[in-house]
């Protein structure tokens, strides 16, 4: 797969966060809302398919822009 076809992934993810970026979570909610969704849609993905680096890379910023609360 390209990039640009697993742009998908992350645009998947973002609809997921954008969601519970209204709600008031903790350092540890957030980080539980990310290991038990977030990388577990990633984790199914690459057990289909073989995913570029970039995409890992941009799910891994995502993952910690959630975290910390910053811009995605």
């Amino acid at each position: 797969m390209t990039k640009s076809e697993c742009n998908v992934l992350a645009e998947k993810m973002l609809t997921k966060i954008r969601p519970w970026l209204a709600k008031k979570l903790t350092y540890g909610g957030s980080v539980q809302m990310v290991n038990s969704v977030l990388i577990r849609i990633m984790t199914y993905s690459a057990s289909m398919f073989i995913i570029p680096k970039g995409i890992l890379k941009r799910v891994n910023q995502l993952c910690r822009a959630f975290v910390w609360k910053a811009d995605a």
